[in-house]
């Protein structure tokens, strides 16, 4: 369906066209976690931050448990200068990521280095 061709033209680096298939996508599925999620990806790549954190919002509200909605709205946010969000965002990524996964390792990694950039010198 459209989500499959999305994720393969994201991957390819066809943002564009693969949120127009996101689009298609969600106006089947409009409870489709996953589909906001990887539009919100392609959102990423263009720099869209307010648009990708949007989207990622929607994917949170329809699957709050899925921790990488939450880490890549993180990154968004912090791109976007909302840093102390953006430390909420990943501390909860955190909480839903399991203990000794390389994944817990890279959100810990995370925290650590926004709270350091959030340290007054």
């Amino acid at each position: 369906g459209y989500a499959n061709r999305a994720l393969l033209l994201q991957q390819s680096g066809d943002y564009d066209a693969a949120i127009r298939d996101y689009n298609r996508a969600l106006s089947l599925n409009p409870h489709a976690a996953d589909s906001y999620g990887g539009r919100a990806v392609c959102r990423i790549h263009k720099k869209e931050w307010d648009l990708a954190i949007a989207d990622l919002s929607e994917a949170i509200h329809r699957s709050p448990n899925t921790p990488k909605h939450w880490a890549r709205r993180a990154f968004a946010r912090e791109k976007k200068g909302e840093r102390s969000d953006a430390l909420q965002d990943l501390e909860r990524a955190r909480e839903l990521t399991p203990g000794g996964t390389p994944e817990r390792e890279v959100v810990d990694k995370e925290i650590e280095r926004m709270r350091k950039a959030m340290t007054p010198r």
